[in-house]
């Protein structure tokens, strides 16, 4: 007689199942309290600060991550005085500070963009929803020159120079175009007295760029 063979289920597999809701569980203990799962520790995906929406996805990726040297370069030169950041270390206990003043600041990494503005500067203004309540970011345009060259004679790595401009239409004084309908000439003209006198050969890297920095951080009304 011919009879159908008997399904079995495994054993693992009826064993699994508490362990599977466990991990479950465990998994969403961020999507309860982000607060106490601590900084992520995985792989940066992002840090970049090309515009206004890349400069604020770095900052919350930074905030999550608790990386005080990024929320640092996210920074613009201007508000750094103003928080009286010298460099990354005053990073650790001005942040701390600005926490303890901006309630729901911590969980600035998983804000959603609410709105963005622009200035009659060309600045921008991004209000961030967070858990009932908004921040404001004031974005602008940062703009720098830097130049990398070899030393005369010597072997190694190269030496560098480099600096923040007051406005980005300080880049006139260091970029010319020129040229026609047909072709573009672009011509730099950064000079250091580190190396007033490179020839073109020693030069390894020169440009000049603009970034956007974030200016100020102000903490909105909660909402209803």
């Amino acid at each position: 007689m011919n009879r159908s063979p008997r399904r079995i289920q495994p054993r693992a597999v009826r064993l699994a199942s508490p362990l599977v809701l466990l991990l479950a569980t465990a998994s969403g203990c961020c999507d309860l309290s982000r607060y106490l799962c601590g900084p992520e520790d995985s792989e940066w995906v992002s840090e970049t600060f090309t515009t206004p929406e890349r400069t604020i996805a770095t900052l919350r990726e930074a905030f999550r991550r608790d990386d005080h040297v990024a929320i640092f370069r996210c920074f613009s030169q201007r508000y750094r005085r103003e928080l009286g950041i010298r460099g990354t270390t005053e990073t650790y206990l001005v942040l701390d500070e600005l926490k303890k003043q901006t309630p729901g600041l911590h969980m600035l990494g998983y804000a959603e963009v609410e709105s963005m503005e622009t200035g009659e500067d060309g600045s921008r203004s991004a209000v961030l929803a967070i858990r009932g309540r908004r921040i404001e970011l004031r974005l602008v345009r940062q703009a720098y020159w830097q130049l990398a060259w070899l030393p005369d004679g010597e072997d190694g790595e190269a030496r560098d120079a480099g600096g923040w401009l007051d406005s980005p239409e300080d880049l006139r004084r260091y970029v010319l175009l020129g040229g026609d309908d047909l072709e573009t000439t672009v011509g730099l003209h950064l000079t250091t007295s580190a190396a007033p006198d490179l020839r073109l050969d020693q030069i390894r890297a020169a440009g000049v760029a603009v970034e956007w920095k974030v200016d100020g951080l102000v903490l909105l009304d909660q909402e209803d």
